[in-house]
């Protein structure tokens, strides 16, 4: 993939440790997330579970489904 940030359009974000090709990517039913760090922890790009109501980052998401 391009390493481009969807959410905040950085293309080519600076590695860190946690995310070491500058962002992370997964797909949720047919919807592509890529991020980076700083997106990825943002609460304003938060996921919502509809039948619960749980709101958790993609980062939070992310770790949960990897």
């Amino acid at each position: 993939m391009a390493n481009h940030c969807s959410y905040c359009d950085t293309r080519r974000p600076a590695p860190t440790p946690n995310y070491p090709h500058g962002t992370r990517m997964m797909v949720i039913e047919d919807q592509w997330c890529e991020f980076c760090e700083k997106c990825g922890n943002d609460s304003n790009f938060s996921l919502t579970n509809a039948e619960t109501g749980e709101t958790a980052t993609l980062a939070e998401v992310y770790d949960l489904i990897t």
